[in-house]
Order: structure tokens, then sequence, then C-alpha cells
């Protein structure tokens, strides 16, 4: 007798081809995973349409105005479900979470939702009257979590961090990595000797603040560096200013995926200052690449760099700082960080993610 094959809806908030975003790692794993699955993509905003080879079903949101397009998500919802979609996957959309979530439970359907962010004093930095936060931000968050069957997050920190902070039960929530396809991305040929680069959003939770003493840290001990700092975000003008007068330093925007692959690729050093993260996929792009990085110990970081790593503190300029230097010196250092990164990002092949993303559905 054929074993039936799993059926879900997957929702994804966005597609843009040109995209700085992670879903077009998250698009090669859901088609990576369609090989064994039936598998329906929903898409809350999208530019075009993405080509997959597996998925057959793909449906983009026609309506963007936040009333209509819900109505269209539930609509939608209940239409998936009176066809036999029994699963529903929400990749970190709150509202998508809440209406679908509702719809799922009460046809006794499953609903999984996805969330990776440590988030650093999670609200303590928010004022009691700040109503939109609340009812935008947080409440939906909360009820995603309470509502769903299980929590989906990236690494095994982050499991206990959802049950610390939000007091969700682990046995509710599921250990699901972040995936790369390593057959496009592999470790450049050629590097610039000296160039460091800063790939994310510009803004305090990201560390970005932190740059300017850590540029000129660094540029103390080794006046041949060279930067390359790509995102946007709300400090993009103070950087700017900041950085004015520094030609060492280059700020280019916002790139597209295959851009910033290139430019991570050539570099021989990639950082990450954080005060808050999840699972940053820069680092296992970075691994995959053949780049060596400066990180901080947060989040889920622990978890998927080599166990050789010395991760830093955050806001800790001094130590950041001096950690770079010590790999930018010793290029047998930063060798041996790229060849224990190499091994370890085949952990998160989009192949391996995959079949283990069928197995906790």
């Amino acid at each position: 007798m054929t074993k039936s094959r799993k059926k879900l809806v997957f929702v994804l908030p966005e597609y843009d081809k040109n995209t700085s975003t992670h879903f077009v790692h998250t698009l090669e794993l859901i088609d990576e995973a369609a090989k064994h699955m039936d598998m329906l993509l929903f898409i809350e905003y999208a530019k075009g349409r993405p080509k997959l080879e597996h998925v057959k079903k793909i449906y983009c949101q026609k309506f963007t105005l936040p009333g209509l397009s819900f109505v269209e998500r539930a609509l939608c919802f209940v239409w998936f479900r009176l066809f036999g979609w029994r699963n529903l996957y929400v990749h970190y959309s709150y509202w998508s979470g809440l209406i679908g979530g509702l719809i799922y439970r009460a046809s006794f359907g499953k609903f999984y939702y996805w969330h990776c962010e440590a988030y650093a004093d999670y609200g303590a930095d928010r004022k009691w009257f700040d109503w939109k936060w609340k009812l935008l931000d947080d409440i939906p968050m909360r009820l995603c979590m309470k509502l769903c069957s299980f929590l989906m997050t990236g690494t095994g920190l982050m499991r206990d961090f959802y049950a610390k902070i939000f007091h969700v039960s682990k046995r509710k929530i599921k250990v699901m990595p972040n995936s790369i396809n390593l057959e496009r991305f592999q470790p450049g040929e050629d590097k610039k000797s000296g160039q460091i680069v800063f790939v994310h959003w510009l803004a305090p939770r990201k560390g970005a603040d932190l740059l300017p003493d850590i540029v000129r840290k660094c540029l103390r001990d080794h006046t041949n560096l060279s930067f390359v700092i790509i995102g946007e975000g709300p400090l993009e003008k103070l950087l700017k200013e900041e950085f004015e007068e520094m030609p060492q330093v280059e700020m280019t925007g916002v790139m597209p995926n295959d851009k910033v692959r290139e430019i991570v690729a050539e570099s021989d050093l990639l950082i990450l200052p954080s005060r808050q993260e999840g699972f940053p996929r820069v680092l296992i792009e970075s691994m995959a690449l053949g780049t060596a990085f400066v990180a901080t110990d947060v989040g889920g970081v622990k978890d998927i760099v080599p166990e050789e790593c010395h991760l830093i503190e955050p806001e800790n300029e001094d130590e950041f700082a001096k950690e770079v230097s010590n790999l930018i010196s010793d290029s047998n250092l930063r060798k041996n960080l790229v060849k224990s990164g190499l091994h370890k990002v085949k952990e998160f092949s989009h192949v391996k993610v995959a079949k283990l993303f069928e197995a906790l559905i």
C-alpha cells in the first residue's frame, strides 16, 4: 500500500527575486521538501511569481490593503482546509498566523508557527502606554504562540529562550534550523586582502551603532583594511556622517542576495556585532562561502558555529576589535576557522534540513 503524501500550506510573507531578505533560502527549502510532500505556497506580498520545480500550487495574494487582505486570507484558508490541506505552516507572519491558526485549529487541522528572534530584555524598552507595539506586535505574536499546535524555531538555545520568556512548553517547541543551498553558496577563489564586510539591518539591535568605534579601533592596528557595509535602516544617515571622512569604508545600501553573496565570498572577514539575533543566516552564508567571521554570543549563534569559534560578549567593542585584529593578522587562524566552518555548514544543507522538515510535520 502506497503511503499518502503529507499536504501542507506554507505561508511566506513576501517574494521578490531581487530581495535582500532570507526568503530566497526559504523558497529553496520549500521546493526541496516538495519532492516528498504536497506543498501549496501562499505568498502574502509578491513582486512576480517564483519559479519552483516541485511546488505545483502557488497563490499570491491579490489585495494588499489590510482589511481586504485579511478577508482574502480567511477565505483562502477556509478553501484550502475544505479541500484537504490539513497542515498550515506560517513563517513569521502574525496576522496569517492568527487568521489561519484559528481556522485550522477550529477545523482539527495543525498549525505550525515559525519564529526565531531572541529579543534582548524583551519589552523592557517599551512604555506601558505603547499601545501600537502592544496591539500590532506583542499581543499578536503571543497569541500565535498560544494558538499554534507547534512553535518552530531555529536552535536549541532559541527553544530555551521561548520557554523562559514566553512560557511556551518545551514539548510544544520543535527545532527546525535555517538552511542553505550549498550548490549555490561555494567558497570564493580570490579574496580581497583586508576587506571586511557587515551585512545587516542598520539598527542598534544589530550593533550597527557600534560600527564606527569598531572600525576606528581596527584601523589603528591595521591601516590597510577596507570595510563594506551592506544594508539599510534607521542608523543609515548617522553612519554615513560618521564614515564621511573615512575612505576605507564603503556603504552600499541594500543589495540583491546574489551581489551580497559575491562580496561576502571575496572578503577576508565578516563581522556581526549584534545585540540581538535568533539564527542569523548571514553566518551560515559566510561559512559556506569560505569567509571567516567575528560574531557576538547572542540568541542561537553558539548553536550554529564551530565549537572553536571565539564569540564576543555584545557591546564589548574592544574585545570585538581585538578578535578582528587576531584573525586579520593570523592567516592560519583564519584558514582553520574557514575549514571548520565549511564542515559545520553541511549540517544546514537545504537537502538535509528538508528531510528534517518533512519528519517534523
